[in-house]
């Protein structure tokens, strides 16, 4: 249960890499010469990040980084190298697929687990390869209960083509086409969920998208209190400027909304927080 159903992969193999042993924080340039465009994914096992507490506590991974260079080895500026590397211990190099693969329709359906553990299960998509399209996708959850094992997302992304959700240098999300249905109850549902108290060093700085478009999307709120929020409670300590966070959570910059709907008929909010996100640009809210 802990392995994807589906996986999309590159029709290029991995290039084996010799002679770097280590890469400096923005160093815009490596010494290399490659067929083409490729993804580099190197490792550190020495240093620790992403460092979680609570019931899901661990002592961190190996630092990874994930970034993009052109055939001459120079490094796109949008991937920078965001951490020292003092040493290697790992370094995968992926050429980038070219041609577009779309992945079009389906419907899954995912009959929820009622165990009590703490592994994560597997049952989507996982996607290992560049310039992937998914669209017209629908995917429905039954049988969820009150306790289960946690999943993964539906589309996953390797964490050799993508960096770690909440890393620095988070840029963009899209989301296009969509139908939301929250999970069961009578509590507001709210597009972007999580939680962040700004007390606990991670390892790096934790970040939300930079910038976030939503292009038609329809939320089935229904039986729903308030009416959706754009942005869930991430911190509810943090309403004013007294409460002060030792590692502080970067924010959204940018929102666009365009067609966004409800079953209720009320307009999506920023947040039960509206402190926490004050500073957010937000385009198209309340229409």
């Amino acid at each position: 249960m802990r392995a994807h159903v589906f996986a999309v992969k590159s029709e290029f193999k991995p290039i084996k890499l010799e002679g770097i042993t280590s890469l400096k924080q923005g160093q815009s340039k490596i010494e290399v010469k490659l067929p083409g465009a490729c993804v580099i994914t190197v490792t550190n096992a020495k240093v620790k990040r992403f460092i979680r507490r609570g019931l899901n506590q661990n002592n961190g991974a190996s630092q990874m980084d994930t970034f993009l260079v052109d055939e001459k080895g120079n490094v796109d500026p949008k991937t920078p190298i965001i951490w020292d590397f003092d040493e290697l211990t790992g370094i995968t190099v992926q050429p980038v697929d070219k041609e577009p693969l779309t992945i079009t329709g389906g419907r899954f359906t995912t009959i929820a687990n009622t165990r009590e553990s703490g592994t994560y299960h597997a049952r989507g998509i996982l996607i290992q390869r560049s310039n992937v399209i998914v669209e017209g996708v629908q995917h429905d959850i039954r049988g969820e209960g009150e306790h289960g094992s946690p999943y993964h997302g539906f589309i996953s992304i390797s964490s050799t083509f993508g960096r770690i959700t909440g890393a620095p240098g988070v840029a963009d999300i899209i989301i296009r086409n969509c139908r939301f249905s929250p999970h069961r109850g009578g509590s507001s549902p709210s597009v972007f969920g999580g939680f962040n108290d700004g007390q606990h060093d991670f390892g790096y700085t934790s970040s939300m998208p930079a910038r976030i478009l939503i292009d038609k999307l329809h939320i089935e709120d229904a039986g729903k209190n308030g009416g959706p929020t754009l942005f869930a409670n991430f911190n509810p300590k943090l309403t004013s400027d007294s409460y002060k966070q030792k590692h502080p959570y970067v924010v959204t910059r940018e929102v666009i909304l365009k067609n966004v709907t409800t079953a209720s008929s009320k307009s999506l909010r920023l947040s039960d927080n509206p402190y926490m996100f004050r500073d957010v640009q937000v385009e198209g809210l309340g229409q």
